[in-house]
């Protein structure tokens, strides 16, 4: 599905899901907006989001999911 079918200017699909997103709940299909409150324009950027965290933070990613948008907290390099 197109970012425009679902309402979106951008967004990450994800297309794999493992480890601490996937004991979060995240789908295969489902679209990430936006890291911590910060829409996203590109996947090096939340890489680099990401990246920045210490390892058993927490960051919320904004997905969505269908018609409906959730937040869902992801601990970052937990395993």
């Amino acid at each position: 599905m197109q970012g425009k079918a679902l309402g979106v200017k951008f967004g990450i699909v994800v297309e794999a899901v493992q480890g601490p997103a996937q004991k979060a709940q995240v789908r295969r299909g489902d679209v990430i907006t936006a890291v911590n409150n910060t829409d996203l324009t590109s996947i090096q950027q939340f890489n680099d989001i990401i990246a920045q965290q210490k390892p058993g933070n927490s960051v919320a990613l904004l997905v969505r999911r269908g018609p409906a948008s959730v937040y869902i907290p992801v601990e970052v390099g937990a395993g």
